[in-house]
């Protein structure tokens, strides 16, 4: 990390963030924190976002989040869903991350991976079982793990899957800044445990999502790839619960639609 638990500058290159939609040190409730953006008046929704940037080697690694739509349904902060307009605007993941990433960024383009730790998405989930089962891949592997490469139908499921969406989102959504990326393969693993000890009986999932150039401009020349209509994909938020302890929440950037 660039910092130790008191703050301090410390020699490493990942910046940990949490980003929080709410006052935590005051008195008043989550639904009583109110203020003022753009001339609207909006309330504390309790969401929160724990990440990690890299500026130096290129990377945005998610650690644990809770979307605003999903944290005011809580007791503790709203107890109700919220209506659209009630929501702020700068709410979804791939907002945070992209507006933490541009910030005081000397080399915005230098965008080379997006990691996910710790997945518990069901959906993502499966497909990672699939493309294991697909491609003979027997379990879980401490780095290098499994990848899969973008031409193939495993890894385009993976980059589809509601954690890969968050990077595809990001990557379709500013490519005036970064020019044109995209996701061009999959690393699968889980922690590098110590000799001796039993492996656990749930191991951790992790994923890599490499970020390159572009060849030949959008899509790349000669290249056959499913693109994703930005026309007709929908958002919208969904809870995770990981065996009832941890609670995660994600956006989610659902396909209409394909285009050759």
């Amino acid at each position: 990390p660039r910092r130790d638990n008191d703050g301090n500058v410390v020699d490493g290159d990942n910046e940990c963030l949490r980003i929080m939609h709410a006052d935590k040190t005051s008195k008043e409730a989550v639904k009583d924190q109110k203020y003022e953006a753009d001339g609207e008046q909006y309330v504390a929704t309790g969401a929160y976002f724990d990440f990690a940037l890299n500026l130096k080697g290129g990377g945005i690694i998610a650690l644990n989040f809770e979307s605003s739509s999903i944290a005011v349904t809580y007791p503790e902060n709203w107890g109700r869903k919220a209506e659209p307009n009630e929501l702020p605007n700068f709410r979804f993941l791939s907002n945070i991350y992209w507006g933490y990433w541009y910030r005081s960024n000397p080399n915005v383009k230098n965008l080379r991976v997006y990691a996910a730790y710790n997945v518990v998405n069901d959906a993502t989930s499966e497909l990672v079982v699939r493309a294991f089962k697909s491609t003979k891949v027997e379990k879980l592997t401490p780095w290098p793990g499994a990848s899969f490469d973008i031409d193939s139908e495993e890894g385009q499921a993976l980059v589809g899957s509601p954690i890969g969406a968050t990077a595809a989102h990001v990557l379709s959504g500013h490519k005036e800044e970064l020019g044109i990326e995209h996701v061009t393969k999959v690393t699968v693993l889980t922690n590098d445990y110590n000799v001796g000890f039993l492996e656990p009986k749930r191991k951790e999932l992790h994923m890599f999502f490499t970020i390159e150039d572009a060849p030949g401009g959008e899509g790349g020349a000669g290249r056959k790839r499913r693109a994703v209509r930005e026309d007709r994909a929908v958002r919208e938020e969904t809870s995770v619960r990981n065996e009832g302890k941890n609670v995660v929440h994600e956006h989610v950037f659902r396909v209409a639609g394909r285009a050759g």
